[in-house]
């Protein structure tokens, strides 16, 4: 099974993400059921105390459990209490946010899925696949990634001298999720030794960016780039400066 996948995002740049392992959702599915079985005693105290185990009543405290993760994923932009905990995700291969749809076919399937037989089926397509999917992640164009640890370096913020002047004054057509994009792009670039794969990475971000602000510049890809951050960090604190 690969260790990383490639998800295009909105840019059309492709940014490696490490594929969340067997393990991390074991984890993430134990802390999960945990906080069924802690809403389940709390649920049924509760009714216990008030009024005794009708129908109606029966609905309310089963009715939660069978659409938790339903309901987590959809409100919790692709996690669950275990996911989040676990610092993992659900995203789509295109790279575009998963839909309702998206997470109705990964519900339905994790009903029998991990449901029937202590999760095996699941534990097994996760192990044969080449992007760690189960047969809902198969069935819904999604997989499950590991988020990376969030810094300060790692943010679109980063410290700029107060005498920085700014060199492509149309960074200002750029957002935050660019600039998260671009900083993504130069990270996989060191890290990996800048290989032959990274550095295509980069030209193509650098075209993209280029495209994006219009602008025209000889300058090397990667110093291209770094500046873009700065720049963009220069002018979101001056426009933050004045909105004050």
């Amino acid at each position: 099974m690969t260790t990383a996948v490639n998800v295009q995002t909105a840019q059309n740049v492709e940014i490696e993400y490490s594929i969340a392992g067997v393990g991390d959702r074991i984890l993430s599915t134990i802390v999960d059921g945990l906080v069924v079985v802690g809403w389940l005693i709390a649920a049924m105290i509760a009714i216990e105390l008030i009024s005794s185990l009708g129908v109606t009543e029966m609905m309310l405290v089963y009715l939660p459990v069978l659409f938790y993760h339903l309901i987590c994923e959809v409100t919790m932009d692709g996690q669950s209490v275990g996911k989040r905990l676990l610092k993992i995700r659900v995203v789509r291969l295109d790279g575009t946010e998963p839909t309702f749809g998206n997470y109705i076919i990964r519900w339905i399937t994790r009903l029998f899925e991990i449901g029937m037989f202590w999760g095996a089926p699941a534990v097994v397509a996760v192990l044969l696949s080449d992007k760690g999917q189960r047969l809902g992640d198969m069935a819904a164009g999604t997989c499950v990634v590991k988020l990376r640890e969030v810094e300060i370096g790692s943010t679109i913020f980063q410290a700029i001298d107060e005498n920085y002047q700014l060199v492509f004054p149309d960074v200002r057509k750029l957002n935050d999720e660019d600039i998260e994009i671009i900083k993504d792009v130069l990270r996989s670039f060191n890290s990996s030794g800048r290989t032959a794969r990274s550095t295509k990475l980069v030209e193509r971000a650098a075209g993209v960016v280029k495209s994006k602000m219009g602008v025209s510049t000889d300058s090397n890809n990667v110093s291209f780039l770094r500046t873009v951050v700065k720049d963009y960090n220069h002018y979101a604190g001056n426009l933050a400066s004045e909105e004050w």
